[in-house]
């Protein structure tokens, strides 16, 4: 659809449960929290920790879970 469109696709890989692997998950809320960081984001990377998971559609074919 990038290509249809003519635009920039840009795609990012994190690796979120070693960023923070060492780290108790509540404490990192209260970080996030107390440095001012906004609901919206934090609310984010919450949700990025919670049963994520990613397929990748490729010439048609849809890889497996």
């Amino acid at each position: 659809q990038s290509i249809e469109w003519n635009s920039s696709l840009y795609i990012n890989f994190v690796d979120y449960e070693k960023t923070f692997d060492s780290l108790n998950r509540e404490t990192l809320w209260k970080l996030l929290w107390h440095y001012g960081i906004p609901q919206k984001l934090t609310n984010l990377i919450k949700k990025m920790y919670e049963e994520t998971m990613g397929r990748v559609l490729h010439e048609g074919k849809l890889t497996g879970i």
